[in-house]
């Protein structure tokens, strides 16, 4: 399993260990690759709105440096910035997110979306 693969795993993992009281209306929905420095993770949001999020492997292995724990690396961004309300994100016609917009329309993009 490749690193991109890896933290895929430890997200869909992190979401599951958040109780859902704290949780709300966010629920996970999937997480992937989308080439080789990146991953894309698919939730709906605190409106219960479908969301995304990329992420680079390089800040997740900076954030995971002191713990080597990815799963609570995960977690810990899904409490700290998945189940805040935020604002609106944007529709992305984007070449690595053509599989993943296809797989869920309509999804609005928040963060560095390439």
């Amino acid at each position: 399993m490749n690193s991109a693969d890896a933290w895929a795993r430890a997200f869909e993992e992190g979401f599951k260990l958040v109780d859902e009281s704290i949780m709300g209306r966010v629920r996970y929905r999937h997480a992937a690759s989308i080439d080789a420095t990146r991953i894309a993770v698919v939730y709906d949001d605190w409106r219960g709105a479908l969301a995304g999020r990329v992420y680079g492997l390089r800040l997740l292995e900076e954030l995971d440096f002191d713990r080597r724990q990815p799963i609570q690396t995960a977690m810990g961004i899904v409490l700290g910035e998945l189940v805040e309300p935020t604002d609106e994100g944007r529709e992305r016609d984007s070449t690595v997110l053509k599989p993943i917009n296809s797989k869920y329309p309509g999804i609005h993009w928040f963060g560095s979306v390439p």
